[in-house]
């Protein structure tokens, strides 16, 4: 019997080398690691207040420079952890609707990590 780990995501995923952040009109959050179809991220908290909706995002490579906006997504999972009396919430979100141009600025933003 097998022990390795079955990947069931449809895209591969990247891990972030570079530093990468999703906005939108209530979240500044870190890109821990993205694929085509969506990304998990990390924010700082300040209290246990749900995490707000997030229907769409914008990205910004720090490093280099390359944007995608308006990608529209929704949660499908999120999590709180606390290290050295920090709160952060992890989620992880999944693009939809996304426009060929927003396709290939992404794909540009993923080789660009």
């Amino acid at each position: 019997m097998s022990t390795a780990h079955t990947e069931r995501r449809r895209d591969p995923r990247h891990r972030m080398s570079t530093y990468a952040l999703s906005a939108n009109q209530d979240i500044l959050a870190e890109v821990l690691d993205i694929s085509n179809s969506g990304i998990s991220c990390r924010c700082l908290t300040c209290d246990d207040a749900p995490l707000p909706a997030v229907t769409e995002l914008g990205l910004l490579d720090c490093t280099f420079g390359k944007s995608v906006e308006n990608l529209a997504c929704r949660v499908v999972r999120s999590s709180r952890e606390t290290r050295k009396r920090k709160t952060f919430v992890n989620f992880s979100l999944k693009f939809e609707n996304v426009t060929s141009n927003q396709r290939h600025q992404l794909e540009q933003f993923i080789k660009s990590t």
